[in-house]
């Protein structure tokens, strides 16, 4: 499995924040009182991050179809070094789960794309895929351009068909480039309306922890790219990603990077913003927090928190609630997992060469 926090939104998870917050503002840096407000951790819960232990929540949320993932861990390296390990995104994201992975280039380029190609599920889809009935997440428009311009009893139809996904892919990034959330997009395969836009501004607005701590960011992920942020790098990378049991998910993310100086040092935010997901995802929005433990510690390092939120299409109708019961334990179980992988994998690059 891929040891980094990106591969861990398909098994459903994220992180956070930060300005110089006034949950902060203590001698410690220690992001206990935003835990306990914000997740209601306790005494113990914070006793065991600073010995080392991996603490796991699944935060409630108010949409039946979302699922919230909250990880806190210590590492024993400088957010720096973990930021340096995770801009090598390629490498970062490696693994068994990770088939494909490639950041676009600035601006982006048709070469970004040569990588992909589609999975024999996906072209079966495509094959009869109709407006308001397909078994993969595209818009309406181009599930009309799949049925004008793709000849599924000529030899070539599967080049056709990733030729026509690879356009989409590029014209879609550029668009979003340009007008932001207006470009985001409406998926057409199910009879229900799904606007990624709504999903991702519902996500903002029901994230009180951003409004209150990082308005700055929130104000850049709502508008970019009218609105930049100093101090910012934004990318977007496109994956393929498969967990064992589903369907190999293709995805684009837009990634910004956050770096400020503040009363008490610098801190890190890492955010993901979903734009595109052929399966399963309606939405999903990733923040990761990185801040310094507080100097003069034993053992000295940062702290990493992770909280994801997406909403799953298979969280729709009557029995979501036995499914989510079902998955809560499954789902803890991997994200404390991950973090360890996560932990072991840049630990260990702070002891080589």
């Amino acid at each position: 499995m891929h040891h980094g926090v990106a591969r861990l939104h398909c098994t459903f998870l994220v992180l956070l924040l930060s300005t110089t917050p006034v949950w902060m503002q203590t001698s410690s840096r220690q992001p206990h009182a935003f835990l306990q407000k914000y997740f209601n951790f306790s005494r113990e819960d914070l006793a065991a991050i600073e010995i080392g232990k991996i603490v796991a929540r699944l935060p409630k949320t108010a949409d039946k179809r979302e699922v919230a993932a909250l990880g806190v861990v210590r590492l024993n390296v400088s957010k720096e070094l973990f930021l340096e390990k995770f801009m090598d995104l390629e490498s970062f994201k490696k693994g068994e789960t990770v088939a494909r992975v490639r950041k676009f280039s600035s601006p982006p380029r048709s070469e970004d794309l040569q990588e992909l190609d589609l999975e024999l599920e996906h072209l079966n889809a495509l094959r009869t895929c109709k407006v308001g009935e397909c078994k993969v997440k595209i818009p309406a428009e181009l599930i009309e351009r799949v049925k004008k311009e793709i000849n599924w009893s000529a030899a070539n139809h599967k080049y056709r068909a990733t030729a026509l996904t690879r356009q989409f892919l590029l014209d879609y990034v550029r668009a979003y480039l340009r007008d932001g959330n207006a470009a985001l997009v409406s998926y057409g395969d199910q009879q229900y309306p799904q606007r990624l836009a709504d999903e991702f501004r519902s996500l903002l607005d029901q994230s009180p922890y951003l409004f209150e701590t990082a308005p700055d960011l929130v104000k850049h992920l709502a508008n970019f790219p009218r609105v930049q942020l100093p101090g910012a790098e934004d990318f977007i990378y496109w994956s393929k990603e498969k967990q064992r049991g589903l369907k190999t998910v293709l995805g684009v993310t837009h990634v910004t990077v956050y770096r400020q100086t503040g009363e008490l040092g610098s801190q890190i935010i890492i955010a993901s913003k979903q734009l595109y997901a052929n399966h399963y995802f309606e939405g999903s929005l990733a923040l990761t927090w990185l801040v310094d433990a507080e100097a003069g510690a034993a053992k000295t390092g940062c702290y990493l928190i992770y909280l994801n939120r997406s909403r799953m299409d298979a969280l729709r109708g009557p029995m979501s609630w036995l499914k989510r019961s079902l998955s809560r334990g499954r789902i803890r179980e991997g994200l404390v997992k991950n973090l360890q992988l996560t932990r072991e994998t840049v630990e260990g690059a702070k002891d080589q060469p």
